[in-house]
């Protein structure tokens, strides 16, 4: 039997496209690039960081949080999601498989016709290279499912793994508002005027309050202040169950 070609072990594959991608510059933790945030696993761990249950496990306190949960994820505190990743990110990968994309040299390089894991693909190389990668991906659309939009693009095998649909535009407004509705709550018990959610949802950016300061809703002082309201508070709840989730193996929590 042929012997397969081995990943390399450095390259680990995942089971959705928006893993975080962090460039050659500067990693800037107040102000990480797009191609960080708009990573699902980004907001995990920013979650992560405001599970005060997970706090108290990491001060060596008792908790419902399992151990090897606590050992997998390691401290969130005082470090930088660059560096957690690093030290990380192959708990959300997929497990290691025998084949890697290379070109076979000999027919120890090829996989068994039957497998279900790779496939030998004949490349033509006398073709344009536009044909060569079109018909590469009708060939890879087949075998391969795309994944809708927030979702992964096939069942996860990964230790820790995305569950339901998600968002990033949720996470980042549930995140902001949660902030938010803290630094307010602190403030109140020093003895400073509580902010109303609607200014909460102002100060958040949510993209329709932004809409709104724009003109670009018809709506009334009362009516729109009433709207924010109920959004606010409903991306609050949100936070509170993406901070719950956060201390699973399924981020965002899938719903029965």
């Amino acid at each position: 039997m042929p012997n397969p070609i081995k990943t390399n072990k450095q390259s680990r594959a995942f089971a959705t496209r928006k893993y975080p991608v962090f460039g050659k510059s500067v990693y800037n933790e107040e102000n990480p690039p797009k191609t960080v945030t708009s990573s699902p696993f980004y907001w995990w761990f920013k979650f992560l960081q405001l599970n005060e249950e997970y706090t108290t496990a990491l001060q060596g306190k008792k908790t419902k949080i399992p151990k090897q949960f606590i050992e997998d994820m390691g401290k969130v505190t005082n470090i930088d999601f660059k560096s957690w990743w690093k030290a990380h990110s192959e708990l959300f990968a997929e497990p290691i498989t025998d084949y890697a994309m290379v070109i076979a040299r000999g027919d120890g390089d090829l996989a068994p016709f039957n497998s279900k894991e790779a496939i030998n693909l004949v490349v033509p190389l006398n073709w344009t290279n536009v044909g060569i990668k079109r018909r590469f991906a009708q060939v890879i659309d087949k075998l391969v499912p795309k994944a809708k939009k927030g979702l992964v693009t096939q069942p996860s095998a990964a230790s820790y793994k995305l569950g339901r649909k998600w968002s990033i535009t949720a996470f980042e407004s549930a995140y902001n508002i949660y902030i938010l509705k803290k630094q307010s709550d602190l403030a109140v018990l020093k003895g400073e005027k509580k902010v109303p959610w609607a200014d909460i949802a102002l100060k958040a950016k949510l993209p329709i309050a932004l809409r709104m300061q724009q003109g670009k809703h018809a709506y009334g002082k009362l009516e729109s202040r009433s709207t924010l309201t109920i959004l606010a508070v409903r991306h609050f709840e949100r936070a509170e169950a993406f901070i719950n989730a956060a201390i699973t193996n399924e981020f965002p929590k899938r719903t029965k």
